[in-house]
């Protein structure tokens, strides 16, 4: 039973671990894609900077509409940018909970595992069905599992 125990808290460990990769490789994607538009940000300022360095008197309407234009893009820009590190920063800490709760859950089994670890010695030392229902706290079919489990090995 003890090796049950130790494959459980392995699995459990090893959710918690994958869940961690998981977020890690998300927040990169997430900061790729925010550096990408602060380069299309960076390149509309400059185009903008470039079009209102021209002389007043040689600017055409179409040249007006176009920083006008690049104007609200930058804008537009700049609101997504935001809104994108908000939903960052509120994914980054809704998975710091979600590793915290599964921490939590993982310290929370702990001492389950105790008590199968328990269960376990008892069962090496010879006791009985009745002795492990009642020293463990355990059903009948799980101290029944138990004794079957350690006759295997």
């Amino acid at each position: 039973m003890t090796s049950l125990t130790v494959w459980l808290a392995s699995a459990a460990l090893m959710l918690a671990i994958v869940a961690l990769i998981v977020a890690v490789m998300t927040s990169r994607k997430h900061t790729e894609l925010l550096e990408r538009q602060q380069q299309r940000l960076l390149m509309l300022t400059e185009a903008l900077g470039a079009l209102e360095e021209q002389p007043k008197p040689r600017r055409s309407a179409a040249d007006d509409e176009a920083v006008s234009k690049l104007r609200e893009d930058i804008a537009q820009w700049q609101r997504q940018q935001q809104h994108a590190i908000k939903q960052l920063e509120q994914q980054q800490q809704s998975q710091q909970e979600q590793f915290a709760t599964t921490l939590q859950q993982l310290e929370q089994q702990e001492p389950e595992i105790k008590l199968y670890q328990r269960a376990a010695k008892l069962v090496e030392q010879g006791a009985s069905v009745d002795d492990l229902m009642q020293a463990c706290d355990l059903p009948r079919a799980e101290a029944e599992l138990m004794l079957a489990m350690h006759k295997r090995s």
